[in-house]
This record gives C-alpha cells, sequence and structure tokens, in this order.
C-alpha cells in the first residue's frame, strides 16, 4: 500500500506532479521504488518540478509504505533541468538560466550560488569575470556531474568546473562542442570527457594556467568566456582579470573519439578496460586506451616469446625426448 501525505504542488495545468510518474500515470506512485522495500526506516529523496525543489521522506514498513513532502525549495528562478548528489552533505542543481545551486543535505540551505553568463571576450584578448547578458539557450545546463570535489557543468556547447569544496570556479570553456554538450563525467588525473549533439566525444585535461610573469599567446585567453554571480552573493563586485583569480587553470582538449555519426547521448566508463559510448545512430562504441592495449599485446607477446624460449632451452638440455 503507498500512502501518500503531501502539500499542493498543483501546477498550472491543474495536475498534481507530487507522487506521479509522467503525465500519463496519474495513479503510478512511484513504481521505481519498489527496489527500495529492503529499507525499514525512514528514506529521503528529492524531485524537481519546474523551479522548485521538493524534499520528501518515504517511511517503509510492511505492509505500508508512507511518502510526504516535507520541504520546497523555491530559489531557483527558471526550470531546473538536472540534480547531482556532490557528496554526503552536499548536492547541486542547474537550472535553464544557468544558475548552478549547491545545497546543505542537513539543513537544506544554499551553500553556493553561481550564475553561469557566457560573454564575448573583450578586445585585448583577455576575457573578464563580470555580470553580463546572454541568450537562454546558451546559459542553459544541460547536466551535471561530480566526484565530490570538482563539480563539471554542461552549459550549451561549452563546460564550467566548479571546486565544491573552495566555492570557486577552477576552469571554463566557453565553446567544447560545436553543438549542445549532453553527457560530461569526470576521469581520473584530472580528465573531464565530453559528447555533444554534433556527435563528438572529447576528453580534456585540466592544466595549471601560466603563472603572470610568464609569456603566453594570444589565442591562450581566447577559450575563455566569463561567468558571473547573481545579486546574491555579489552584487558591485568588481571586475577581475583571470590571473587575478587564484586556483583558476585551463580546460585543454587532449583527445577526440572520432566514430559517431549522430548526437551522442551519454557514456560509460569502466575504468582502464573500456570506454563505451551510445549514440542517435543506433551504435553502441566500445574504446580501449590504444597505449594501453598496446604495451598489453607487447606483454603477451614477450611472455609467449620467453616459453618458447623456455621450449627450446629445454630441448637442448634434452634431446632424447621426443614430443
Amino acid at each position: 500500500t503507498c500512502l501518500t501525505q503531501h502539500q499542493d504542488l498543483t501546477p498550472h495545468n491543474g495536475k498534481s506532479a507530487a507522487l506521479c510518474i509522467g503525465e500519463e500515470q496519474p495513479k503510478n506512485c512511484f513504481t521505481e521504488l519498489q527496489v527500495l522495500k529492503g529499507h525499514f526506516d525512514i528514506v529521503r529523496f528529492l524531485y524537481f518540478f519546474f523551479s522548485i525543489l521538493v524534499i520528501f521522506k518515504l517511511s517503509l514498513s510492511d505492509p505500508e509504505m508512507s511518502v510526504f513532502a516535507t520541504r520546497h525549495l523555491a530559489d531557483h528562478q527558471d526550470t531546473i533541468r538536472t540534480l547531482i548528489s556532490i557528496n554526503d552533505s552536499l548536492f547541486a542543481s542547474g537550472s535553464h538560466n544557468g544558475e548552478l545551486i549547491l545545497w546543505d543535505t542537513l539543513d537544506w540551505t544554499i551553500q553556493a550560488y553561481e550564475l553561469i553568463l557566457w560573454e564575448e571576450a573583450p578586445g585585448d584578448g583577455q576575457s573578464e569575470i563580470r555580470m553580463g547578458q546572454q541568450k537562454q539557450t546558451e546559459m542553459s545546463i544541460q547536466h551535471l556531474t561530480s566526484d565530490g570535489e570538482l563539480v563539471v557543468a554542461a552549459v550549451g556547447s561549452g563546460l564550467y568546473v566548479y571546486n565544491a569544496v573552495m566555492k570557486m570556479v577552477v576552469a571554463y570553456r566557453k565553446i567544447a562542442h560545436d553543438s549542445d554538450v549532453l553527457h560530461t563525467m569526470l576521469l581520473d588525473n584530472g580528465l573531464v570527457m565530453s559528447c555533444s549533439e554534433d556527435g563528438s566525444v572529447r576528453i580534456w585535461e585540466l592544466q595549471d594556467l601560466p603563472l603572470a610573469a610568464e609569456p603566453a599567446s594570444s589565442g591562450f585567453f581566447g577559450m575563455f568566456g566569463t561567468f558571473g554571480r547573481s545579486g546574491k552573493q555579489a552584487a558591485g563586485a568588481p571586475v577581475k582579470k583571470l590571473l587575478d583569480v587564484p586556483g583558476l587553470r585551463s580546460l585543454e582538449l587532449i583527445g577526440d573519439l572520432i566514430g559517431h555519426s549522430g548526437a551522442v547521448q551519454m557514456f560509460l566508463s569502466f575504468g582502464e578496460r573500456a570506454l563505451v559510448t551510445c549514440s542517435a545512430d543506433h551504435l553502441l562504441i566500445v574504446w580501449k586506451d590504444g597505449e594501453r592495449e598496446s604495451q598489453l599485446r607487447s606483454l603477451a607477446l614477450f611472455e609467449k616469446l620467453e616459453e618458447m624460449q623456455g621450449f627450446f632451452d629445454n630441448k637442448m638440455l634434452n634431446p632424447s625426448k621426443t614430443e
């Protein structure tokens, strides 16, 4: 039995969104929650509806299950597009107008707020961190991923890397693909992976910026857009140059996976063994690290040669033996 207790979350169209999955299933009470039957305590989970985050509690005990809303978080100004758990104490949400909010999981308060605003670089070749206006389609956060410390946001066709511990930007790239980024992932050793509607899959590396005294090519700063904070946190904040921001790093392209002819929806990593991508071209492609595979083949060849050498040595020592 599914017992529901919730406040009124009815949108303008008159349909309740509190406890149903999809508009065509008005009486289907969270079918996916069947996997939680092993729990006999209160379980918390999140649900987002338009620009509101809703925190629910589940009380599971045979033969009944109670579901009720405990909190509404209405700080987003536009439709929420994605949610991600960062660690046990933080989660993040991203909206259509470029808002990235980090929330505390204990008291549900805002821990950090960023409004992502891409802008063209100034004429001197160096980008600035400042407020600005931009089209919503270019600011929309399509996807978020995290490794517990860093949060990567797919913003239009660009990438934005935020440090949840230091509460600061560490890297961003305005144009990472030719079309919208659909999925991202943080790999080991400071690598970021992204895929796009244009069919491309790219691997990026977080690299330290050159020191202020070091020469840098004029094109180096061209990869950066700008970002800003809303008036909630930094109204009237002074403009800062890139190299004046401590901890800022560059996001450098180090690899392209070319093989799909349609939009790449997402990918799965199996560590050193393989990477699997899926696309609108109806293909699943399994990718492997070419350098690692070459090393494995060389190792297998050397082992085979050692076996053969041992066999011939044994034949030389025992010529009377026949096969």
